[in-house]
Formats: structure tokens, sequence, C-alpha cells
């Protein structure tokens, strides 16, 4: 782990964009940051697909089959 200065877009929701600072498939961290030391090792606990990602479209719910 190391600290990367980044710039942020706009907030939309409950999401931010990051605009510069990150490198197409870099992982970062979102919470707990102020308890990190540079060099520190860290794991992922949750994983997100990258913004460019395109997002699959929901599926519609379907009633359960009886048989």
């Amino acid at each position: 782990m190391k600290p990367v200065q980044v710039m942020l877009g706009e907030p939309v929701g409950n999401e931010i964009e990051v605009r510069q600072g990150l490198a197409p498939g870099q992982t970062i961290v979102t919470a707990g940051v102020h308890l990190l030391k540079p060099g520190q090792k860290v794991r992922p606990m949750q994983t997100v697909a990258p913004a460019s990602a395109p997002s699959p479209a929901p599926k519609a719910a379907s009633a359960p089959q009886q048989g």
C-alpha cells in the first residue's frame, strides 16, 4: 500500500469519479485509510467492477418453478 494523489470529480449519489491519478485496474482503499501506513500489506474485503466496464442489465425476477 502506498499513498497516491488523485483528482476527484463531482459526487453522484453514493459514488465519486476519480479523474486522475489511477491506472486502469488499480485497486484503491476506501475505508480505514487513516489507519494505514505506507508499505503496509492490505487485502481486499470486497471487489467491484471498474467503472469503465459495462454493468450487466438487471434480470427480471422469475417465480420459482414447481415440480
